[in-house]
């Protein structure tokens, strides 16, 4: 597997289609006195199965200064991608996209594009990485 920048003229605007199925999410609770706060993951059971479908896009014009990559297989196609940007006032790395296409999934391809993005803000001096997701992507 290589990973490879992604041109931007070329994939402005490519569309990522993102699919997971779950019987799980996390309840996320919060506890606040004077002294003290505290915030707990409870992993809790949907009565059946939810399916999720939605899609995003790649170097959206809200982003400062976005930078893509792709991972290739062994053919040549693209299984994975990842898109990230900087807050330089605080110094952060804002992974902005992740996807891993269904069938890849499990096989290492997101560990390989973490220990990227994590060599990458080693070596540009970044203070912290930040990745959102939704509290059903179990």
């Amino acid at each position: 597997m290589e990973i490879v920048e992604l041109d931007r003229k070329e994939y402005d605007y490519f569309e990522l289609h993102y699919h997971y199925e779950t019987k799980e999410y996390y309840q996320v609770t919060t506890q606040s006195t004077k002294e003290h706060m505290g915030i707990s993951f409870d992993r809790c059971s949907f009565p059946e199965k939810v399916v999720y479908d939605n899609t995003d896009t790649l170097f959206q014009e809200y982003w400062n200064n976005p930078r893509a990559f792709g991972v290739k297989d062994e053919n040549g196609e693209m299984v994975a991608f990842l898109e990230f940007d900087t807050e330089e006032w605080n110094n952060r790395l804002i992974m902005t996209q992740l996807l891993v296409k269904e069938e890849c999934r499990g096989k290492g391809v997101g560990r390989l594009l973490m220990d990227f993005v994590k060599d990458f803000a080693v070596k540009e001096d970044y203070r912290i990485i930040t990745l959102e997701t939704e509290n059903t992507n179990i």
